[in-house]
């Protein structure tokens, strides 16, 4: 997948994902952490109309490339699978998750591009609530940003505390989760080609060290 015109492969899996799913996309994936982009396409929260985030469904593509399980919102059904509690997209997310014994859960967004970070990181509450019984993995996931030319707050200005949020619902449930926002100046359509290119390798490392330590840490355990 990794390609010069990388951006436009992936918008145009999008589009074809759009036209074949109605409300979301469940595509499967042999690893143990899921990507979910809930905000995808535009939604309707206490009947207002959101702006759609749609490179989180490119970097969920890029993602499920290489065998990662991810959930992709492709129609608006008057709903907010990020603020409703109960809601189809949550729902089939669960069961997913529980069914095929998902170990992570990062659910991507975009921030304005009015912020002044470049990603912020919500992990519930100063304790790392939606970690759940994995905290030690905020140090492998900001390790990987540090080495980037990006920057980052933690849980500002968001820190998806709610249980309407998808981390925040999925810890809830006893699934280890984090949300990242990433500065729309980094990945819209008017930014540099490479800086989009440069986030879906950060993600991917992310992922990666996400992995290795999960699985070290079960080794240890079982042992």
């Amino acid at each position: 997948m990794e390609s010069f015109n990388l951006k436009e492969e992936l918008e145009n899996q999008f589009k074809k994902l759009k036209k074949t799913n109605k409300n979301f996309a469940l595509l499967n994936g042999d690893k143990k952490i899921l990507l979910s982009a809930p905000h995808a396409v535009e939604q309707t929260r206490d009947g207002k109309i959101k702006f759609a985030e749609p490179e989180t469904a490119l970097i969920a593509l890029y993602l499920n490339s290489f065998g990662y399980p991810a959930i992709i919102k492709t129609t608006n059904e008057n709903d907010d699978a990020n603020h409703d509690v109960d809601c189809l997209y949550k729902n089939n997310l669960l069961q997913y998750c529980k069914s095929n014994n998902i170990k992570f859960i990062v659910d991507l967004h975009q921030l304005s591009p009015k912020r002044d970070m470049d990603f912020c990181l919500g992990t519930g509450d100063f304790n790392n609530k939606n970690l759940a019984n994995k905290s030690y993995l905020l140090n492998n996931i900001t390790e990987e940003i540090n080495k980037s030319q990006f920057n980052y707050k933690i849980n500002y200005p968001f820190a998806a505390a709610g249980l309407g949020t998808i981390s925040g619902y999925m810890s809830n449930q006893n699934f280890s989760s984090i949300q990242i926002e990433i500065n729309s100046n980094l990945v819209s359509s008017y930014c540099n080609a490479k800086f989009f290119d440069d986030v879906c390798k950060l993600i991917k490392n992310i992922v990666l060290s996400i992995e290795k330590e999960v699985e070290l840490h079960e080794n240890i355990i079982s042992k």
